[in-house]
């Protein structure tokens, strides 16, 4: 980093609120470069937080979302069997919802084939504040989905 670019950075770390620094450190780190960390992790030792209260923030993996061009997306159920999953991203959109396998789009699924080993895992995905409607459908026409 050039010294310019040092001072600058330290800078404009030293006018920002705690909040923000905070969530530089706790959920946006991998937008920085290390030396930018450090400068961030030194600038609040220097406001009194102590590292426990720069550690990352970790989410259960109930809230990991993956998004779309609808929103964002949250698990509504797990089943084993590609098959009935399809089925169940059938039902849903019939139902008006947006859903998804797995991260992957269930129109390109279907366009192009595309199917999982038997056995797998697979995650059925909705928008997030369809997540109530859903897993009534899912548990209403699709007993074996269960709870993520």
């Amino acid at each position: 980093m050039e010294p310019g670019e040092y001072d600058r950075l330290i800078k404009y770390y030293r006018s920002c609120l705690d909040e923000e620094l905070l969530d530089f450190i706790r959920n946006k780190q991998e937008e920085f470069l290390p030396e930018s960390l450090d400068l961030i992790r030194t600038e609040l030792s220097s406001r009194g937080y102590k590292l426990e209260d720069m550690k990352p923030e970790v989410k259960p993996e109930s809230e990991i979302k993956e998004h779309s061009p609808e929103g964002d997306l949250v698990e509504a159920g797990i089943c084993d069997n590609y098959s009935v999953a399809r089925q169940a991203v059938d039902i849903l959109d019939q139902e008006g919802i947006a859903s998804y396998i797995s991260g992957m789009n269930s129109r390109r699924g279907a366009i192009m084939g595309v199917g999982f080993p038997e056995g797998e895992i697979i995650k059925i995905m909705v928008v997030e504040e369809d997540l109530p409607k859903a897993k009534e459908i899912l548990s209403e026409f699709l007993p074996m989905f269960s709870e993520p």
